[in-house]
């Protein structure tokens, strides 16, 4: 005897049917966010972030990362990471929009980040090394 199906996308429920959240669930699942919401990349030159893709940023050597316009990066944190151990500096700055007040941030020391999240007009830092 062959099993009952369980694909919910062949048995959708009516509305207000309690199988209705199950449906819902399922089809977020579908959705591929596990890399579009943390993709790190590596970068030793002069970087944009894509306000759709980018979200971890390991940087090295005098370098600048250039943070999307504050007004199109609403509920999204993005993160600068310093790698290399030389007397260099990562600088972090901003299309539009400044980042805790300034027009940019520099980051001196191995392994010290900065995280920032943006009000739709300015980012604001939201890591503790600040």
């Amino acid at each position: 005897m062959p099993r009952p199906s369980v694909d919910f996308i062949e048995q959708r429920p009516a509305a207000g049917d309690p199988r209705d959240m199950a449906q819902s669930i399922h089809e977020l699942s579908q959705y591929p966010i596990h890399r579009a919401y943390r993709d790190v990349k590596t970068k030793s030159a002069a970087y944009t972030l894509d306000p759709e893709l980018d979200r971890v940023i390991l940087a090295s050597g005098n370098t600048t990362i250039t943070l999307p316009d504050a007004a199109n990066a609403d509920f999204v944190e993005y993160t600068v990471v310093k790698t290399d151990a030389g007397g260099t500096t990562v600088t972090v700055d901003t299309i539009a929009g400044n980042i805790n007040g300034a027009a940019s941030v520099g980051i001196t020391t191995q392994y010290q980040s900065i995280t920032v999240a943006s009000d739709g007009s300015n980012y604001f830092r939201t890591d503790i090394n600040a």
